[in-house]
């Protein structure tokens, strides 16, 4: 079953005891464990990058590819070609990540430790 905690600036949603996602001011982002079920179904905004851990940004120049119509702002789920590795807003739209333009594309908000 879902529940809802509410607090003055975020609500979180869960799932049983999974932590699925949050609702912040700027609107619901995943948690890591939300954003691995979105991955694996294909139910979100990818950015699918080179083989390394997302930490603070991603740089345009480590992005292979973008899945699903990113718009800067959006929340975006950011992994590898075979796993998902983080969870993030967009700092370009998709199209200018892969374009060759250089610089940030994805500010991370959360990613797997390693």
């Amino acid at each position: 079953h879902f529940t809802v905690k509410s607090s003055f600036d975020r609500s979180d949603i869960r799932f049983g005891k999974a932590h699925i996602a949050e609702i912040r001011k700027g609107g619901p982002v995943p948690s890591m464990e939300g954003g691995e079920v979105l991955w694996r179904n294909g139910w979100c905004r990818k950015v699918v990058i080179d083989d390394f851990v997302p930490k603070g940004t991603v740089f345009a120049q480590g992005v292979l590819r973008t899945e699903g119509r990113i718009r800067t702002g959006d929340i975006v789920l950011v992994g590898t070609a075979s796993e998902f590795r983080g969870v993030g807003r967009a700092v370009l739209p998709g199209h200018a990540m892969t374009s060759g333009a250089r610089g940030n594309a994805v500010r991370m908000l959360d990613h797997v430790r390693g």
